[in-house]
């Protein structure tokens, strides 16, 4: 019981189809994808601002999520697959990789990249593992319990413990 509950699929990766969307705000850029939860496979919509969340994610850490509608006035920028990004007429512009969940922000002759979505320790499947670990414990040792006593009555119930020791 306590080994199926401390499994490691309690982490939030993109998902197969991230739905990448980069976009400029009065605040930054900021990255919109679809995340899916390992233990559930339950697929959200996430957004977050890039810098300020570059060092979180590049250490496998949540970033700050917002509301993309508080972000303000959104202008889209554009993505290309690795090799098309090559000669964009676009002064911002990102290479993605081929699965999406990797790109290199291109703006004004400047590179900022690669980056990778987030990918980290769901905390609130932390939080309820350690909640209910006593109680798992509680059962592997009743499980250990109930068949030393099985093997104890199969020992006793022959009349094997009732007969003297030999001299």
């Amino acid at each position: 019981m306590t080994g199926d509950l401390w499994h490691e699929r309690d982490y939030v990766v993109p998902s197969p189809d991230p739905k990448l969307a980069l976009s400029q705000t009065p605040q930054g850029i900021l990255v919109q994808y679809d995340a899916v939860w390992e233990r559930n496979g339950e697929i959200h919509r996430r957004a977050y601002l890039l810098k300020p969340n570059s060092k979180r994610v590049a250490s496998g850490h949540k970033p700050v999520f917002i509301d993309p509608a508080k972000a303000g006035p959104q202008t889209a920028i554009q993505l290309f697959p690795p090799a098309a990004g090559e000669a964009s007429p676009f002064e911002v512009y990102a290479v993605c990789s081929s699965n999406f969940c990797t790109f290199t922000l291109h703006r004004g002759g400047q590179i900022l990249g690669p980056c990778d979505l987030p990918v980290y320790k769901d905390r609130n499947e932390t939080a309820k593992q350690v909640a209910l670990t006593p109680l798992a414990v509680t059962g592997d040792a009743s499980m250990v319990a109930a068949v030393a006593g099985y093997f104890w009555a199969v020992f006793h119930a022959d009349g094997s413990a009732d007969r003297p020791d030999p001299p």
